[in-house]
């Protein structure tokens, strides 16, 4: 019972991780864009 709580845990941590990283992957991508385009 123990094992299957944690795995659960760990899941949801995971389904979490995995929401929030293409977002801050994508406009991370995007300032990098805007970065590289803009003259400095």
């Amino acid at each position: 019972m123990i094992w299957i709580a944690m795995i659960v845990l760990l899941g949801m941590l995971m389904a979490k991780d995995l929401i929030q990283y293409p977002a801050e992957a994508i406009s991370r991508e995007e300032d990098f864009h805007r970065e590289r385009l803009s003259p400095t």
